[in-house]
């Protein structure tokens, strides 16, 4: 249950009691989990638990009942159809490998191509380049210099030859919120491509209903929507997932196994080999009430909020460059300071109980797209407020104040 209010948002999160100076501006690489979170993980573990499947006895049927509780959560937090659809990875990366090289592995050959954006995460670019046998397979669509996809240069990839499009939903670095839909109506109408869309920037910040986008495949990672790490969603249209072959093998995703032969089971199982993370599931069943609690709704509001005050406070400083200003955007600013190492940036905030991301932020090809060695990031969640956006600045302009 969330103690959520506008006026005290850090409420349900105990990490602020035992850090009450700290102004956590690094959410868009792990969000704080709630109370509500971290409670329903260790009321699991005292009570109820045991291992899921194939258990006759009640600990384990009933565990296991609340694991696929979860997965109807997320086939209805998404608004998939099936919850067949509905796959336990530990995370948006492997979700991503899973999809190369199952999926992949099998339809790209020789002459195809896969289409990428250069604002992607190391994530959604390197199990691509490890299924292709030559670089020029690889098309990656150009940004402008805003940061936003250059829909133009989009359209000149995509041909008969596009087996896969993987673009990012939201940018981690650019805070850029694409045009999703709008792209995949395009590719839809001159390809037969497949379409990954790499949710984990947009999860927890807007609504997505995978249906209505009409993507093949959507993934993301609890520890960016409140929940706990280790524990992430793919979303997969079922009649593909029905003929892609197993990722990873082992228990729980067979049908039968003998020495001469193995068949394995249908979708999901088919892809969860092994024991799952149990008590992260449950954590992320908590997760998805806790932002429904809340609602979108309400998030979208906190964001552009945060968005606004924070944008004007950091285009009023001389010295400071921000690297990404789309039209659409979610409360992220990756920027550089004039004469200042990123990391000396970072470093000099953290001295003033200010956490920021600093570094290439896993997405080094859109570093050098923007002449950079790194960026300094600010990102926002829920807990955070005008107070701590007054902090930041007044943090930055005192190291800025420090070099200059």
């Amino acid at each position: 249950m969330t103690r959520f209010t506008p006026e005290n948002p850090r409420s349900d999160f105990s990490i602020f009691t035992h850090h009450a100076d700290l102004v956590y501006l690094d959410s868009t690489a792990t969000t704080h989990k709630p109370d509500g979170v971290l409670d329903a993980m260790a009321a699991f573990l005292k009570e109820k638990n045991a291992t899921v499947h194939r258990g006759i006895y009640g600990l384990s049927v009933e565990a296991t009942d609340r694991c696929e509780h979860v997965r109807q959560q997320v086939k209805g937090f998404i608004n998939a159809e099936k919850e067949e659809e509905i796959i336990f990875v530990k995370g948006a990366t492997e979700a991503i490998n899973l999809v190369a090289h199952s999926y992949g592995k099998a339809h790209v050959g020789k002459g195809d191509n896969i289409v990428i954006s250069h604002m992607e995460h190391h994530a959604n670019i390197v199990p691509w380049q490890q299924i292709i046998e030559s670089e020029d397979q690889l098309r990656v669509c150009q940004i402008t210099d805003e940061g936003e996809l250059d829909l133009e240069h989009l359209k000149t990839l995509i041909d008969n030859q596009t087996k896969i499009v993987a673009l990012t939903h939201v940018s981690n670095v650019l805070g850029t919120v694409n045009p999703i839909k709008e792209c995949i109506s395009y590719i839809r109408e001159h390809s037969s491509a497949k379409i990954l869309i790499d949710g984990a920037q947009a999860i927890a910040h807007m609504p997505v209903d995978v249906q209505d986008l009409d993507c093949d495949f959507y993934c993301f990672s609890g520890h960016k929507m409140y929940g706990p790490t280790g524990i992430g969603i793919l979303y997969g249209k079922h009649d593909l997932l029905l003929k892609m072959p197993p990722y990873q093998t082992g228990g729980d995703m067979i049908e039968f196994v003998s020495f001469e032969k193995t068949t394995f089971a249908k979708p999901p199982a088919r892809f969860e080999a092994g024991t799952p993370a149990i008590v992260e599931i449950i954590g992320l069943g908590a997760a998805i009430d806790y932002i429904q609690g809340i609602t979108l709704e309400r998030l979208q509001e906190i964001d552009m909020e945060l968005f606004e005050l924070a944008n004007t406070e950091l285009q009023s400083i001389p010295e400071l460059n921000l690297i990404g200003t789309a039209a659409h955007k979610s409360p992220v600013f990756s920027f550089t300071i004039k004469g200042i190492h990123s990391h000396d940036v970072g470093t000099c905030m953290d001295q003033e109980h200010v956490a920021i991301r600093v570094g290439h932020h896993c997405a080094q090809p859109l570093m050098k797209r923007f002449g950079v060695p790194a960026t300094a990031r600010m990102s926002f969640a829920c807990y955070n407020t005008s107070d701590d956006i007054e902090r930041a600045i007044k943090a930055l302009k005192k190291t800025i104040g420090f070099f200059i």
